[in-house]
């Protein structure tokens, strides 16, 4: 448990803008801090950042919040998780903040001890005279002990029923083992689904084993790979293999590889490239995306190089392009081999030459339909420009615009001016020109009289300790939930603490991690002007506020008490009718 006074100090030392910087670019502007927004699909930068009131704010979508709620919604977290993330990034350290902060269900952490007992038992095995034919298939492919232990290899016993017994030895039960996807059933026995393969543990981001591949080393007709089922811990569309290790070495060396492979991936690691991960055998996907977001680095996209994994990259840009996230390419130029077959063929040194090859998302496009359509002919030439042109329209800047067009060009024989025409018409500004950027500026939004005064109220009390304290001194409601609930949260807060400030206040309700609290927040954030012109506060204000708000609530009582009367006379109307 976390006290209070505890997560008001880690609040205190956080210094927002640091922190946002570690998961998003953020840019200064004058007095003020501007970020593309993480949370829609922003193209300008709609996120203001505020350092003296420790709050950000989208103007575009309208999320906002302080330092706890930006890292629990950024990676999708509860409260007290984005606590001990915030601490860690400062620094912070309180025996308080030890121990696990996850809630998983008890059917989850029975999968996750059954999964974690497997792997150590095919780990083990590995080692023995029962694993000797996998660690060949190893040595074979240059993989050290030390790298079988680095990426958790093992090696599932050829009887099948061997493993299952240890694990019932464990006192887990037939049902647990099922979920976890360990069993299959044949001829009224219950076999180890990995049986007498290799096999690759997979882990989440917990450092937890979530599921397994398997791959036979020896020939026979049964599939080359198999994977685990999806389960309640274990979904490979939403899995990255290696992502425990790259969420440690992404940060230092700068960048992360996507690759193709579970080998292509030790071929990184014998290249000195740890910080790497792996599809699982199926096509990218947003989750994918958003866990490389998490990782705030570069991406560096290193499919396979024959046509499949070249269209494979093709639509990854797509879903990065989407959630806002840096990349670069390694250009294959007509190499077919994968990573693995290159460090095989042709050794470390031209791996690493390889990896680093890198081209930008506008390089790759030209490059991929230069392969796909012949531009010596009227039609290819045509197919060609059509489909490069649709990627075009978001052009980093205006010096990479001029460079691509006139490759484009060059390579084409059509005007630079054509194709700068039809971009123009096109054009959407998606990249941040830190010299020219301007600050979003939201349409003024018209509230009526009851909703304005309302919003005008709760923000002299978030402001000024001593607007709340001349609030307190009348009987004061807003005649509206929300707004009650706020108040209350407000002057408990300040009570509490004796003192008083959004970011304050955002950290007391969201401790609550409820619906409630949810909409609380999101109300505050909806009322707070980081660009606030309000008059300065003075208690004469704050009653002609307070006056207007009794008008109006007046006005609302005398409505409902009018439509109380006109549906007591159509009541009645109906009953007389009804009589006759």
């Amino acid at each position: 448990m976390i006290s209070p006074e505890i997560i008001e100090e880690i609040r205190q030392k956080a210094d927002i803008v640091d922190v946002i910087s570690t998961y998003i670019n953020v840019i200064k502007k004058g007095n003020s801090f501007l970020a593309v927004c993480p949370f829609h699909n922003d193209k300008n930068p709609s996120l203001q950042i505020s350092r003296s009131k420790q709050i950000y704010k989208c103007f575009s979508c309208g999320a906002g919040g302080n330092v706890f709620t930006f890292v629990q919604e950024y990676e999708k977290i509860s409260f007290i998780e984005a606590v001990k993330k915030v601490a860690k990034i400062i620094g912070y350290e309180n025996k308080q903040l030890e121990g696990p902060t996850r809630v998983v269900s008890d059917d989850t952490k029975l999968v996750l001890e059954a999964l974690k007992k497997a792997n150590e038992i095919y780990t083990y095995t590995l080692k023995t005279a029962e694993g000797e034919k996998a660690l060949e298939y190893l040595k074979k492919r240059n993989i050290s002990l030390e790298m079988s232990d680095y990426f958790s290899l093992g090696y599932c016993p050829s009887d099948g029923e061997l493993s299952i017994k240890l694990l019932r030895g464990n006192n887990i039960s037939i049902e647990t083992l099922d979920k976890a996807g360990l069993i299959s059933r044949t001829n009224n026995q219950f076999l180890d689904h990995f049986k007498g393969r290799l096999t690759f543990a997979i882990f989440n981001e917990y450092n937890e084993v979530i599921g397994f591949s398997a791959r036979r080393i020896v020939n026979s007709d049964e599939a080359k790979y198999v994977n685990s089922v999806n389960s309640i811990v274990f979904n490979k569309s939403k899995v990255l293999y290696n992502y425990q290790n790259a969420i440690k070495e992404a940060k230092k060396e700068g960048f992360v590889y996507v690759t193709e492979g579970f080998m292509d991936v030790f071929s990184l690691y014998q290249a000195g490239v740890k910080s790497s991960v792996a599809l699982m055998g199926t096509a990218f996907t947003s989750d994918h995306a958003k866990m490389l977001k998490k990782l705030n680095v570069e991406v560096r996209l290193c499919l396979d190089g024959d046509e499949a994994g070249q269209h494979g990259m093709l639509k990854m840009i797509d879903i990065l392009d989407k959630e806002n996230i840096k990349y670069r390419v390694v250009n294959y130029k007509d190499c077919q081999l994968d990573p693995d077959e290159i460090l095989q063929k042709y050794g470390v040194e031209s791996l690493k030459k390889f990896l680093n090859r890198l081209i930008t998302r506008e390089e790759f496009i030209i490059n991929y339909y230069l392969k796909k359509f012949n531009i010596s002919t009227v039609e290819g030439k045509r197919q060609f420009v059509s489909e490069v042109m649709k990627y075009m329209t978001i052009l980093s800047n205006e010096l990479d615009q001029e460079i691509i067009l006139k490759r484009i060009s060059e390579l084409t024989s059509i005007s630079y001016d054509s194709f700068k025409k039809v971009l123009d018409s096109k054009k959407v500004d998606s990249d941040i020109d830190e010299k020219n950027i301007q600050i979003y500026k939201p349409k003024k939004v018209i509230k009526k009289r009851y909703e304005n005064v309302k919003d005008k109220i709760i923000r002299l009390l978030l402001n000024y300790s001593e607007a709340i304290e001349d609030y307190m001194k009348g009987n004061n409601y807003f005649y509206d939930d929300l707004y009650d609930n706020l108040v209350n949260y407000i002057i408990d807060c300040y009570e509490v603490n004796h003192s008083l400030d959004p970011s304050e206040l955002i950290t007391f309700i969201s401790s609550k991690d409820d619906e409630l609290s949810k909409r609380l927040v999101n109300k505050i954030m909806e009322i707070e002007d980081l660009n606030n012109d309000d008059p300065p506060y003075s208690e004469s204000l704050l009653k002609d506020y307070l006056k207007v708000l009794k008008e109006e609530i007046n006005k609302i009582k005398q409505r409902e008490n009018l439509n109380k009367i006109f549906k007591q006379l159509d009541n009645t109307n109906e009953q007389n009718q009804e009589n006759k």
